[in-house]
């Protein structure tokens, strides 16, 4: 599988990305077999979202440099 996926991919680039959402399909017994064989860990943590890395920090970083000076401003 994973030389298919190189294979049709050689124009792109030399690696690919790996979608792994821990869904039925992804945690079959086959893709999990394909994905040790080929020692492909792939990144996953049930507590980030995209929230947590773009629309939080960029919130936080709006707010800190903004002082408020009550809370109906809020």
């Amino acid at each position: 599988m994973v030389q298919h996926v190189k294979r049709k991919r050689t124009l792109l680039r030399n690696d690919f990305l790996l979608q792994y959402e821990n869904a039925r399909q992804h945690i079959s017994r086959c893709v999990l077999d394909v994905l040790q064989k080929n020692n492909i860990v792939p990144p996953y943590s049930p507590d980030l979202t995209p929230c947590d890395f773009l629309l939080f920090p960029q919130l936080r970083n709006h707010y800190e440099s903004n002082v408020l000076q009550a809370t109906k401003h809020v």
